[in-house]
């Protein structure tokens, strides 16, 4: 008897010590800079604000971004993003490579996806928009 409950000790502290041990979970996703980055450009374009939008662009996006686009073209693509997505979601957030774009998937109203967002970024800390642009479904 003392042999069998010695194996169940010793047995159940293998399964556990992994779940205590911090170190060995293993995290998926983004990094925290990246999602901050997605929920602050994600929020204006689903949302009804350019004002919004205008303030994230200030903040968010690259002083190259903003000198290249004025505030009147920033407003344009503004209205075009809230145009195609709003009502909608976010989907997943992909990327290819580390030095590749971020991918956003957006779900249309309906549940259907309605397009993916393509979003250049700068490799710094925060990173720092440098480009956006829109792939259409097909058949959109």
């Amino acid at each position: 008897m003392r042999i069998l409950t010695r194996l169940v000790v010793v047995f159940v502290a293998f399964l556990v010590a992994p779940l205590a041990s911090g170190q060995d979970v293993v995290t998926t996703g983004p990094p925290p800079e990246i999602r901050a980055l997605v929920d602050a450009f994600t929020g204006p374009v689903l949302g009804n604000s350019p004002e919004t939008w205008e303030a994230m662009t200030r903040e968010q996006c690259a002083p190259k971004f903003i000198s290249k686009n004025p505030a009147a073209q920033r407003r344009k693509l503004y209205d075009t993003l809230h145009g195609a997505f709003a009502g909608g979601k976010r989907g997943r957030v992909m990327r290819r490579g580390p030095d590749e774009p971020l991918e956003l998937q957006m779900i249309g109203s309906s549940g259907q996806p309605a397009g993916t967002i393509v979003l250049e970024i700068t490799s710094g800390n925060p990173p720092k928009i440098t480009n956006i642009s829109v792939e259409k479904e097909p058949g959109k």
